[in-house]
Parts: C-alpha cells; sequence; structure tokens
C-alpha cells in the first residue's frame, strides 16, 4: 500500500501555481494600466461596431424598402385627361409617357440611392418589366438576370423573373434558351411555383418532339403535385400525347444445349 507524502510547513506556506499567476497578472495589469485600458477599449469598441453594423444593415433596408414604396406609389398614379382631373387633388399624370418617364426615373433613384438591399433588387425587376413591356427584350433579360443576381434566394418574386425570361426566350425563338431557363428555375427551390415549372417544361419538351421527356415531366406533375393548379396542365398535356410506347418483350432464353 502505497505511504501518503507528509507536505511540509515551507510547502504549506508556498503558493499554488494558479495564485502565482493570478498574482503576476495582477501585477503586470498594475504597471501597464494604460496598455490595460487600449486593449478593454478596443474589446468594447468592437462589440459596439458589431452592433452599429447590424442596426445601420437594418436602418438601410428599412429607409431602402420605404423608398421602394414611394416608387411604388408613383407607378399607382392614373393617367387622366384633363375632364378627369378637374374636381381631383391627388397627383396624377396626363399621357403614359410622362408616367413611364416618372416611374422608370422613381425606381433608377432606388437603385442609385440605396444599393446592395433587397429593395434595389426589387427596383431592378419592376425597370425589367418596363423594359418587357417595351418589348426591349434584349435590355429586360439582362435586368432580369441582374435581379436574381442580387435578390435573396428567398424572395418569391425570383419565379416572376424566371417565367418572364422564359417569354422573352420564346419571343426570340430560342425554344432551347427557354428550356434552360425553365431547368434553373426547377433548381431554385421555390416549391409553390415548381409544378408551374415543371408543366411549362413538359409543353415546351412537347413542341421540340422530345415526346417521352415531356410524358414524364407531365405525369411528375400529375403525381407529385397533384392539388397545384399546374395539373391541368399537366392532365391536359398528357391527353394529347400518343401512347406510351409498350415495353420491349424479353428476349426468350435459349434453351440449354443437353450434355450427352
Amino acid at each position: 500500500m502505497a505511504t501518503a507524502r507528509k507536505i511540509s510547513r515551507k510547502e504549506l506556506k508556498k503558493p499554488d501555481e494558479f495564485v502565482q499567476t493570478g498574482q503576476k497578472a495582477a501585477r503586470w495589469a498594475g504597471d501597464n494600466a494604460r496598455t490595460v485600458f487600449l486593449i478593454l477599449a478596443a474589446v468594447f469598441a468592437a462589440g459596439i461596431l458589431v452592433t452599429l453594423g447590424a442596426w445601420w444593415a437594418d436602418s438601410q433596408e428599412n429607409e431602402a424598402a420605404e423608398a421602394l414604396g414611394r416608387a411604388l406609389e408613383v407607378m399607382e398614379r392614373p393617367v387622366l385627361s384633363e375632364a378627369e382631373s378637374a374636381d381631383r387633388d391627388d397627383p396624377y399624370f396626363t399621357s403614359e409617357e410622362e408616367k413611364r418617364k416618372a416611374v422608370r426615373a422613381a425606381f433608377e433613384a432606388v437603385r442609385k440611392e440605396h444599393p446592395g438591399t433587397e429593395a434595389a433588387a426589387m427596383a431592378e425587376l419592376h425597370l425589367a418589366a418596363l423594359d418587357y413591356d417595351a418589348e426591349d427584350w434584349d435590355a429586360a433579360l439582362e435586368r432580369y438576370q441582374r435581379f436574381l443576381a442580387e435578390a435573396s434566394p428567398t424572395n418569391q418574386f425570383r419565379s416572376v423573373a424566371y417565367d418572364a425570361m422564359v417569354n422573352i426566350y420564346l419571343a426570340k425563338g430560342d425554344k432551347e434558351a427557354a428550356l434552360r431557363t425553365l431547368e434553373e428555375m426547377e433548381r431554385s427551390g421555390n416549391a409553390y411555383y415548381l409544378p408551374f415549372a415543371l408543366a411549362r417544361k413538359a409543353e415546351l419538351l412537347y413542341e421540340l418532339g422530345r415526346i417521352e421527356e415531356a410524358r414524364t415531366a407531365a405525369q411528375t406533375v400529375v403525381d407529385s403535385y397533384a392539388s397545384s393548379p399546374a395539373r391541368a396542365a399537366a392532365d391536359a398535356l398528357l391527353r394529347k400525347l400518343p401512347p406510351a410506347p409498350e415495353p420491349a418483350p424479353n428476349a426468350e432464353a435459349e434453351p440449354a444445349s443437353e450434355t450427352p
């Protein structure tokens, strides 16, 4: 059995390592008070900067959202004739051209004054819609692509941009580009719009003569998204498709040769 070692009086009086370290740290802090103060001030300032950064980001988004709201109010102003505007005090436009210029300027101001915000991305979406309405396809495509690059992944209007891009490619006669856009829309992960993308993809595959791929896409909508409004289009396409080819019969196995 091991014998317990007795601790001498000298060892009892000797401070342990933890106490010694604490005492040394206290002495160092006392001798270097200015340095300690600067370190603590730096740590405190860093915490303040993080807090202010979060507050500033929220503040920027709020200001940008308010600016976007004002631009939307401009877009909602009516175009009135002189007779229609006689008894009105609220703002209005006297021509469609005047309204288009004012609306474009309002959304461009949001982008210029609040870059990097979600509101700026939404302003780009509205500018794309203006180009779309004017059938300026190349300008609209560029703006829709910029919106998709800037908007957050959870922005529900991403699908609107994809859908408009599909229409533009079809207007330009580029069905393959439209198909690629629909496939990108599928990968975007928006659960609500996914069946619509699949149904439209099925229609496009049918037009391209890729019948079995069209059947697969339409059947996916019917089987996996039965409650979606997109099912009606998928059902209609399936009824329009020719019957699916019969599976090739398995070749009959040759009889084994008899061994003598």
